[in-house]
């Protein structure tokens, strides 16, 4: 009998966040959140946790407590982000900082305080999320496109590093989703009409793109982008 997989997804608050974690959940897994302690809209999961991801000593406490409850991690999946749009000529250095802590900081962080326990998994599945705007390189997002390109190439190198773990590390690179109750945006659909697709991906293709690169089986892909739509 397998056991149950124990799912870990930083940024539950994310509309995204709460496709994913049903989707893990209605697979049978036992799935923990981490989320901002300002968030307000967290995901239905397990069991969650208030954190800066950005803080060592907080996510020291959070992965103590999962190693004693739960004595490993299978899989993370980081979410957590933020997309600031604007030329830069016009960037301020408040939202560049915020753009690197959030995007880099709190992946960097959040993965090297996860290692142990996904060691123990015997088959630890590291998810991060980039954008389809670092290969777009569209104008106006210097400081998003920028910080996601820093978190592939880490993704490129922590896979390196884990091989011998037995732990895979990928990045999906998001588009957008068609979600229930989303508002008409015009720039969106400017983004999406230059993808192979030229349309929104559904969420089951999502969670279908997350599945493919977190599966048990999954043991020979690592540190590889994937882009949804296509670019």
């Amino acid at each position: 009998m397998e056991q149950t997989r124990i799912v870990m997804v930083n940024g539950i608050s994310n509309p995204l966040g709460a496709v994913i974690v049903d989707h893990f959940r209605r697979c049978g897994s036992t799935v923990l959140g981490l989320t901002d302690a300002s968030d307000e809209r967290a995901a239905d999961v397990d069991e969650v946790f208030a954190v800066d991801t950005t803080d060592e000593k907080q996510l020291g406490k959070v992965f103590g407590t999962v190693r004693k409850t739960h004595k490993r991690l299978d899989v993370l999946v980081n979410l957590r982000g933020v997309a600031p749009m604007n030329l830069t000529r016009l960037l301020t250095r408040p939202v560049l900082d915020q753009a690197m802590q959030t995007n880099f900081a709190n992946t960097f962080f959040t993965c090297q305080a996860a290692l142990s326990l996904l060691k123990k998994s015997g088959a630890g599945r590291i998810l991060n999320t980039t954008t389809l705007q670092v290969p777009m390189a569209s104008m106006g997002t210097a400081a998003y496109s920028g910080t996601r390109a820093a978190v592939e190439q880490f993704t490129r190198v922590l896979a390196r590093e884990t091989a011998s773990m037995n732990i895979t590390v990928n990045a999906l690179g998001l588009t957008f989703v068609a979600l229930d109750g989303a508002a008409d945006d015009s720039a969106a659909d400017e983004v999406v009409a230059k993808t192979i697709l030229q349309r929104r991906v559904t969420p089951a293709e999502l969670c279908h793109a997350v599945d493919f690169l977190t599966a048990a089986t999954a043991g020979g892909l690592t540190g590889q982008v994937v882009y949804l739509g296509g670019v």
